[in-house]
């Protein structure tokens, strides 16, 4: 017996000017082949990230793979005691033009929760970490995620470059820490697709081809969207090694409502190294929402009338953000709570857009693809096919709880998907 699962599924966003409850409670049905063959699996919102480690062989790096998924997407089936999720994960790692993977590794990871209530958690996931030690050079480390259940698979790649640590200037990309730590622990890791941050965080970083015996600098800054500054810090360290573990501390409340890049430097000697991450925050400080404001403007006309929305925009700074706070009140459905699960949503499809479907200098939401995913949600399978005639790419979009279908075309064969036809 598959448990149906409630979440914010396939339903219309405009819908919040009414049917506020239905929004809520619109389920997601179990997957299915929809009468297409056993073939059709749906997208499975898979997240990875790497990062590079000193290796016990000479000439080597040890990189270490983390994917995670969350426990909103995955599949739980009914059992006699609880509930059961089963992922399977695939990580390999291929050289900068290798086809055939160097490094191959499987791994299965069985999740069992008491309650139905747990397979809703909006900050659980499903971590797994893999390692492998490789020679200096540059890769590109691939995860395949599969959840058998839901016939749903991810996959994601990252970039990666192995140096000598010991004697090259180097910043890795920083990992979001809970809490200050001087060493990278799998257990206070912020999920990489966490959105809510109520409290400050730590960016983790390595510093690598440090002289031990001259303090050296950390520098780092936090940007929003539009790349003004918001906050940085200078640090000047004592060396522990060749290798070091930096925790920076960022502030919850310079937390832009979006994107907010963070831009991590280290300097000795004259000599720079440097790091970026995004983070991606849909509510910021709570419930308060100051900075930010506009990069959500343009995406909220897909869910305003148009008179509404042209007030919104063309109006001044204070007046702008005095309307948007009111234009989410008025469709809070519990307004005693700090959380508005409709503005929650709204943000995250925008910020889920706008990683998916970005192209060329389009941000996701403007996209085709990104439009429908914010106004219906996350499709409940995805199809691609080639046509044999003209060689044209076409992804098929299947929402099957309220019957619409998307097509659209890769006509030029540059990743650019504009929508073709709807049911």
């Amino acid at each position: 017996m598959v448990q149906k699962r409630f979440r914010f599924g396939a339903v219309h966003l405009w819908m919040v000017t009414g049917v506020v409850l239905a929004l809520m409670l619109q389920g997601c049905a179990a997957p299915h082949d929809g009468g297409h063959g056993t073939d059709v699996w749906s997208r499975l919102n898979l997240a990875a990230r790497t990062i590079t480690l000193p290796a016990e062989k000479p000439n080597h790096g040890r990189v270490v793979c983390f994917a995670e998924v969350r426990y909103r997407d995955i599949q739980f089936v009914k059992t006699d005691d609880g509930y059961e999720a089963v992922m399977e994960y695939t990580f390999s790692l291929y050289s900068e033009h290798g086809r055939e993977p160097l490094r191959l590794s499987d791994r299965k990871k069985v999740i069992r929760v008491g309650t139905f209530q747990e397979t809703l958690d909006r900050q659980k996931t499903v971590r797994v970490i893999e390692n492998f030690e490789v020679p200096f050079g540059e890769y590109t480390a691939r995860v395949v995620a599969r959840d058998r259940n839901a016939r749903s698979m991810g996959i994601a790649n990252e970039h990666v470059k192995v140096v000598d640590l010991y004697h090259q200037l180097y910043v890795s990309r920083p990992i979001l820490m809970w809490d200050s730590v001087s060493t990278l622990d799998a257990e206070k890791m912020v999920p990489f697709q966490n959105r809510r941050y109520d409290r400050d965080v730590f960016a983790l970083v390595v510093v690598g081809g440090i002289n031990p015996n001259e303090f050296y600098k950390v520098h780092y800054r936090l940007e929003d969207t539009r790349g003004e500054m918001i906050y940085e810090r200078t640090l000047n360290l004592r060396p522990r090694g060749r290798v070091n573990f930096v925790s920076l501390r960022i502030p919850v409340s310079k937390l832009a409502l979006g994107k907010t890049h963070v831009v991590v430097s280290a300097e000795q000697f004259g000599t720079h190294a440097v790091s970026r991450l995004t983070i991606f925050s849909s509510l910021g400080r709570g419930a308060e929402v100051t900075q930010g404001v506009d990069s959500y403007i343009e995406p909220m006309r897909y869910i305003m009338p148009s008179d509404d929305w042209n007030r919104l925009r063309d109006a001044d700074p204070e007046t702008r953000k005095k309307l948007f706070e009111e234009f989410w009140k008025k469709r809070d459905p519990d307004p005693n709570d700090d959380v508005n699960p409709l503005m929650e949503e709204f943000f995250f499809r925008v910020q889920e857009a706008n990683q998916k479907f970005s192209w060329g200098a389009q941000e996701g939401w403007e996209t085709d693809r990104g439009r429908i995913y914010i106004i219906y949600g996350p499709p409940d399978s995805i199809e691609r096919q080639r046509s044999p005639r003209t060689g044209i790419t076409y992804e098929i979009w299947r929402y099957y709880n309220i019957g619409r279908q998307f097509v659209f075309e890769d006509r030029y064969s540059n990743g650019n998907f504009r929508l073709y036809s709807s049911n």
